[in-house]
């Protein structure tokens, strides 16, 4: 699977890329590698983070004849290096780590030979720090954490040659903040 995304809230916005590999179609393993912008109030200017993200997927149930819905269990895990002008100037180096672990509930609904629609609802628990330090010893960290409900549907729009081609668009619901995404995938066969 490759795979292109791009996400954006009122104090966000960024891209990311994935590479993954499916099981089976059970287990899934992959690494996303991101760039964002975050507006941050308290600094001279906005923040910028590359962010380095493993994760991993499991199918407790797959869809088949008798089971209508397929349910997963996910999780990540995030390294953010976070980087602007000021704190630059001050020599500080901010990284944030991050963990989240969720499931999904999602199911298939087949339109032609060529055309599946996949809507899917999940939500998980995401928690993490950000750790400041500066270049005389000093530190400072925040610890938060969060429950995040995800809404999304994926249209797997073409199947040429065993490769698939899927758009989905998404929203994460947090506490006082809301993500949209939109990602665009190729599957690969698995020959």
């Amino acid at each position: 699977m490759l795979s292109a995304l791009s996400s954006a809230n009122q104090d966000l916005s960024g891209y990311s890329g994935e590479i993954g590999y499916s099981f089976s179609g059970v287990l899934d393993l992959g690494l996303s590698i991101g760039q964002y912008g975050y507006y941050e109030p308290y600094v001279s200017d906005d923040l910028k983070a590359t962010i380095l993200s493993p994760f991993i997927s499991y199918l407790i149930f797959k869809q088949d004849e008798s089971t209508p819905l397929s349910i997963s269990l996910n999780s990540s895990y995030q390294k953010q290096f976070i980087t602007n002008g000021y704190l630059d100037n001050f020599y500080t180096n901010v990284t944030g780590d991050h963990f989240r672990i969720g499931t999904s509930v999602f199911t298939d609904i087949e339109f032609f030979n060529a055309i599946k629609v996949q809507p899917k609802a999940g939500f998980g628990y995401r928690a993490g720090k950000i750790k400041f330090e500066d270049s005389s010893g000093g530190s400072a960290t925040t610890i938060h954490d969060t429950v995040i409900f995800d809404l999304g549907a994926s249209f797997m729009l073409s199947r040429v040659s065993n490769y698939s081609f899927v758009v989905t668009p998404g929203i994460g619901i947090q506490k006082d903040l809301t993500n949209l995404n939109l990602s665009v995938s190729l599957l690969l066969p698995n020959n």
